[in-house]
């Protein structure tokens, strides 16, 4: 094989290869070539066989090939070059015309045929139909790699393109596809009445048709296949496509967007709403009424309702706005509810019954399509969403506490009907008084409800429960926006009650739960068994250095808790008096002086095997949140259960005439043992004896401090009483 080779063009060399069985008439071609103005790269061969190789390894930009050559024609070396290379240029030449030849060899798809030639015209003719073959493919192999990139680009950007030549689609996208919801075959060749809403046509019409105006845009509507609308902006373009004038219309869905930026500007007007409720109102009762009516406000909800249970009292309404109203009438909160009585599977009842960790959505029905779609998205989660008794999260809970430390009944948890566990309530009944609300519910024209919680700093405060009509009004970005509303709200109850308690003399009461593991307490825990509590009711101090605690156990292992000694000092267990009385005594520093020494009066307990919870009397110009910093330096693991202001109903009052105060502390000690074990029953439940070992102290010195003690109190009872 030999090679020449000239300089090359703009383009690059043209390189070819020639192939013909007389090396003469090869070389002249190949130095004919070389003579030329265009540039080539002519490599020569006279084997077809080799040839064939040299075209598989590395292809030429063509080859010239003679027809009639030994082991291989020229025939026969096309039909096997073009199994890999269908449109590499070839051409064949013969030194005789035979038009049979060029008709075969056309069938056979070669390139051209033309007749050898010696001179430097034939040359010039052969190098012509060479470089416009090679230049032909080029142009079409740049064309479709062009084509490639710019179908690869157009289809991977989030944009609608679309071409129109006369109004009539050429070409789209898979997002234009996308976007209408119409296939390829169904828009290519149609109008733009295809996806366009009929109202907008003509002037997006008139935008196709102001060429002089370009990279113009305006708005539009798109109208899906399946009747969905969607928010778009359009751009049109001018081009050329192809070789005709055209239209290229970019259109951008701006749905979410604008969606979005309603939220957004939503969101910033309720919490200037919420701003100016904060400051024209200060009490309680104005700040709830308020609230609710800022949720009815705008046109997305009907109803708005909130509620909380206060005192160990059924659910109350204390707050409501929208119409109509007498759907709380309907679920039972007035008596023109009949005999039903109070609804507790309605949405709102529950959430304050059971306890409320998030914002549940539940719809009324079941979705047209058979499914219950989580309307609330990330913000939801999973689970129920209802909280239990001991603040876990449970599908059947024991019940919770609200902010009056009662407990609030034993809710199973969930939410009647065909749940998801997404936080999203199925709408599907199970059995007549289940479906109860729901109906109500549809009678007045409620689709769906969501209940948030009224929660601050861990405190409950109560439910808010609003109302819709569209069974798709409560999204992500709606539901986050009510669940700041609920804070607020309750942000601002607590500002409301701490204001009112600096205007009063009764304690807040509070109840907190710690999760330490407490030196002798743990190991009484541990053998109370499953299920098993202590209900501490009194604690009286023996001395500087130990604290003695008196209860009642509850499904407890008795025998387990007698042999819990570690830690705990004169344990014992009594259940002569047909409930097991239990009474302890621990070491300081213990739970009640820990309390006492950060201002607080130990009110009760309950102990039982995971935590204990412990119900404590502070002043009322304390602020909760001091207290509960200096009793966690003390215990890692202390959480608020709840907290509300002593009433009237309190089980004790410290006023300037109780005649207790007037007793020491030794004296108070005595009464307290002596009342805790029955002493002053008749009979008498334990003797003196009982209650002087329970205090540590010899018979004759509990009976100095008890008699000590009586006439203290007789004296303050009697005092300016001059008699009859």
């Amino acid at each position: 094989m030999t090679l020449g080779a000239t300089t090359d063009d703009d383009r690059g060399p043209i390189s070819v290869l020639i192939v013909d069985d007389d090396a003469n008439w090869a070389q002249l071609a190949a130095r004919l070539l070389n003579k030329t103005e265009w540039a080539f790269e002519v490599a020569t061969t006279t084997d077809a066989v080799e040839a064939l190789e040299a075209v598989r390894t590395d292809p030429p930009d063509c080859v010239v090939s003679d027809f009639r050559m030994p082991g291989l024609t020229g025939i026969e070396f096309l039909r096997e070059v073009r199994q890999d290379h269908p449109d590499l240029p070839f051409i064949i030449v013969t030194s005789k015309g035979d038009e049979s030849i060029a008709s075969r060899a056309i069938a056979e798809g070669v390139t051209d045929y033309l007749p050898k030639g010696h001179d430097e015209d034939h040359g010039t003719l052969l190098a012509t139909r060479i470089r416009n073959a090679v230049q032909q493919r080029r142009t079409r192999a740049e064309l479709e790699a062009s084509e490639a990139r710019y179908r690869a680009v157009v289809e991977n950007v989030q944009h609608a393109i679309l071409i129109l030549v006369d109004g009539r689609i050429q070409f789209v996208n898979s997002t234009a596809t996308d976007l209408t919801g119409l296939s390829e075959a169904a828009l290519v060749g149609a109008g733009l009445d295809a996806f366009v809403d009929p109202a907008e046509l003509s002037a997006v019409e008139r935008l196709l048709d102001g060429r002089g105006d370009e990279n113009a845009t305006r708005d539009l509507t798109v109208q899906t296949d399946d009747g969905d609308i969607r928010e778009c902006e359009v751009e049109r373009v001018d081009i050329r496509y192809g070789d005709t004038e055209a239209v290229m219309l970019v259109v951008t869905d701006v749905s979410e967007r604008r969606r979005r930026r309603r939220a957004l500007r939503r969101e910033r007007d309720a919490k200037e709403a919420v701003r100016e409720i904060l400051l024209n109102h200060s009490t309680p009762d104005g700040l709830v009424e308020a609230f609710c009516r800022h949720v009815v406000s705008g046109a997305e909800y009907d109803f708005a309702w909130i509620g909380t249970e206060v005192g160990g009292t059924d659910p109350t309404v204390v707050a409501a706005a929208g119409a109509p109203e007498s759907y709380l009438d309907a679920i039972g909160f007035t008596e023109a509810n009949g005999d039903d009585g109070l609804l507790d599977d309605e949405p709102g009842v529950k959430a304050i019954v059971d306890g409320l960790n998030r914002p549940i959505v539940t719809h009324v029905a079941d979705r047209p399509d058979g499914t219950d779609r989580n309307g609330a998205g990330s913000e939801i989660g999973t689970g129920t969403g209802y909280r239990t008794g001991d603040g876990r999260e449970n599908s059947t809970g024991r019940g919770s506490q609200d902010r009056t430390g009662n407990a609030a009944g034993n809710g199973s948890g969930v939410q009647s009907g065909a749940g998801n566990g997404s936080g999203v309530q199925s709408g599907a009944g199970n059995g007549d008084p289940a479906s109860r609300w729901r109906r109500h519910a549809g009678d007045h024209g409620f689709a769906v409800v969501a209940t948030v919680p009224l929660r601050y700093n861990g405190i409950d405060y109560g439910v808010l429960a609003v109302y819709a009509s569209s069974p798709d009004a409560f999204d992500s970005h709606r539901l986050r926006t009510l669940s700041e509303v609920g804070e607020a709200a309750a942000y601002a109850l607590s500002v409301a009650e701490y204001r009112e308690t600096l205007m009063t003399d009764e304690p807040i009461l509070v109840t907190l739960r710690i999760g330490d593991d407490l030196p002798g307490l743990s190991a009484l825990q541990a053998a109370l068994g499953p299920g098993g509590r202590i209900e501490v009711d009194r604690a009286v101090s023996l001395s500087e250095e130990r604290d003695r605690y008196f209860g009642t156990a509850i499904d407890a292992d008795l025998d387990g808790m007698t042999t819990a000694a570690d830690g705990l000092v004169e344990i014992a267990v009594d259940d002569d008096a047909g409930y097991p009385n239990v009474r302890f005594a621990l070491d300081r520093p213990s739970l009640v002086c820990t309390v006492v020494e950060v201002g607080g009066e130990f009110r009760d307990a309950t102990i039982a095997p995971e935590w204990i919870e412990v119900r404590v009397a502070f002043p009322p110009d304390r602020p909760t949140g001091e207290l509960l910093d200096r009793l966690r330096v003390r215990f890692d693991d202390v959480s608020l259960v709840s907290q509300w202001r002593e009433g009237s109903d309190a089980r004790r009052r410290t006023t300037g005439n109780d005649p207790l105060e007037r007793l020491t502390d030794k004296q108070l000690t005595a009464v307290e043992t002596a009342h805790e074990m029955g002493f002053f029953e008749q009979p008498r439940e334990h003797y003196a004896e009982d209650v002087a070992e329970a205090l540590g102290v010899s018979r004759s010195t509990f009976g100095h401090h008890l008699r000590s003690a009586h006439e203290t109190v007789y004296e303050s009872l009697l005092e300016g009483f001059e008699g009859p």
